[in-house]
């Protein structure tokens, strides 16, 4: 899925999906997520109590084949308006649980655009029992915008 492909625009309070393969949201707040979708996707977290409790992009990696992954290379470039943070996760999915796989140190992003990666080290035991794997990109949890133009995941066995 290319962010060339869409062109939409909204505000969402809970979870919205963009498309088939990108989904956003944001946790219980009294404020809202405004996206835009123009080739980059664009956020903004406003109106907000306070810090709030979570806000995600998600990828849902559709293909069996990165349960064969050893290693999930993510590479982004992105920008802000502040100097802030994405922590980017991959979540293992269970049938009936899910687990959060975080790199060791989250991806600062400022007001430049720039280029930020990170690798996630799989091993057989981890992926045990698991039946899908997402790739989030967890926010910062307080009122900022932030600009994502290129996003990348690439697996090797």
């Amino acid at each position: 899925m290319s962010l060339r492909d869409l062109d939409l625009a909204g505000t969402t309070t809970s979870t919205v999906e963009l498309a088939p393969a990108l989904r956003i949201g944001i946790g219980d707040v009294t404020g809202a997520l405004d996206y835009k979708v123009d080739g980059a996707l664009h956020l903004t977290a406003r109106e907000t109590d306070g810090p709030f409790e979570w806000a995600e992009i998600s990828i849902p990696l559709h293909d069996p084949a990165w349960l064969l992954c050893r290693h999930i290379h993510v590479q982004m470039r992105a920008s802000a308006d502040i100097e802030t943070e994405i922590m980017p996760a991959l979540r293992l999915i269970s049938a009936d649980q899910f687990y959060d796989l975080f790199p060791s140190s989250a991806l600062p992003v400022g007001p430049t655009p720039a280029q930020r990666g990170c690798v996630f080290r799989l091993t057989p035991r981890q992926l045990d029992d698991v039946n899908r794997v997402d790739l989030q990109l967890f926010l910062a949890g307080r009122e900022h915008s932030l600009t994502v133009t290129d996003l990348s995941a690439t697996g090797t066995c």
